[in-house]
């Protein structure tokens, strides 16, 4: 009875991960659109003042240890902005726990079971912001 649900789990596990790979970059966008545009280019500082319309900005937390520039850059087109500046700072440090499984005899021998016993550890996140313009003609 349970092998069906274990089955099911498992194959849930195992495309979770497939289905995680979204553009943070876009699903954190705040700002309007335009038709999309070929070749964005990545910028170190403010385009000069009404040489170029801001589109809108994307920010968030993430773990990742990426530059970001690369998913930046697709979301400008995606977005049709051709300028993007895309800046990167440590934000926090995480605490969290780890679970692993610890197996166990019964004192009689009569079977096993589980219980998880937590590893703590720390992990870095960083602060992405990223600010999309299209310059004007």
């Amino acid at each position: 009875m349970l092998r069906p649900l274990t089955v099911g789990l498992s194959l849930v596990a195992l495309l979770a991960p497939a289905g995680c790979t979204a553009n943070p970059f876009l699903t954190n966008y705040a700002g309007r659109r335009e038709a999309a545009v070929e070749g964005p280019r990545l910028v170190t500082a403010p385009p000069a003042e009404g040489t170029a319309t801001e589109l809108g900005t994307s920010e968030f937390l993430s773990s990742s240890e990426s530059d970001g520039t690369s998913e930046a850059l697709a979301a400008a087109a995606d977005v049709g902005a051709d300028v993007v500046m895309v800046t990167k700072s440590e934000a926090t440090l995480e605490d969290w726990a780890a679970r692993d499984d610890v197996y166990r005899r019964r004192a009689s021998g009569q079977g096993q079971f589980s219980s998880y016993v937590p590893l703590p550890g720390s992990r870095e996140r960083w602060k992405f912001t990223a600010r999309f313009w299209r310059t004007t003609k």
